[in-house]
């Protein structure tokens, strides 16, 4: 019995230790702050189409990553046509994006993403139309490449000139050599949440587990001694 406790307790020491450093993998695999630039596409939300909202897309698209969060900067045409320019938050309610430039037909919209990983929901009134449209943003992540690193200039949300938030058709900007390409995290937020509710449940059936054997030790000593005055 005391030999089996033993083993018990080593084999889920042993399992804490992996999930410990699991953990610590995937939070390192996270986007480090500086600025990127990245290709995106508009999907239709409920075919799984492409969006006609696809040629509206300045490429490559402006990524900001800020004491570890991560903030879009998408540039939109045709925009005279549409207000009420959404995205999903993460809860499914849809918040305005702020708008740091607009020129009429042409907008910039700065919004926060949860990871680069999964596509964002979005969401715009057509008025020409009289519908709401939604669509989904997805990212290549095979097309990240890294610009510049952030904290150098605290005015850059408000300076138009800077590299990716206008936007351009040509892709020229996004693979200006391989020194600045940048390997896609290969996990996202939901993952490490996902890791996370697992470590919770491996402690709680851990403390199941010593309780049981806890208690089946009680039980066998007292049964041993009931054994002895017998």
């Amino acid at each position: 019995m005391k030999c089996s406790v033993k083993k018990v307790f080593a084999s889920l020491c042993t399992l804490l230790v992996v999930f410990v450093f699991l953990i610590g993998v995937v939070s390192a695999a996270a986007l480090e702050d500086g600025e990127y630039t990245i290709q995106a596409s508009a999907i239709n939300a409920a075919t799984g189409a492409p969006s006609m909202a696809k040629d509206n897309i300045k490429n490559p698209v402006k990524i900001e990553v800020k004491n570890g969060k991560i903030n879009i900067f998408l540039t939109m045409s045709g925009q005279e046509v549409t207000k009420d320019f959404s995205f999903d938050s993460g809860s499914g309610n849809f918040v305005l994006a702020e708008v740091i430039s607009d020129s009429g037909d042409i907008k910039t919209y700065k919004f926060p993403v949860a990871t680069i990983q999964e596509p964002t929901m979005m969401q715009t009134y057509v008025t020409a139309a009289g519908m709401t449209v939604e669509f989904r943003l997805s990212y290549d992540t095979a097309t990240l490449s890294k610009v510049a690193a952030t904290g150098t200039n605290e005015n850059t949300d408000d300076d138009n000139s800077t590299t990716g938030i206008t936007g351009s058709d040509n892709t020229d900007n996004v693979n200006n050599g391989d020194s600045n390409k940048v390997s896609s995290p290969q996990t996202s937020d939901s993952q490490l949440t996902v890791l996370t509710k697992l470590l919770h449940a491996f402690v709680f059936v851990t403390m199941l587990l010593t309780l049981y054997f806890s208690n089946g030790k009680r039980l066998y000593v007292r049964d041993k001694m009931r054994g002895q005055k017998d």
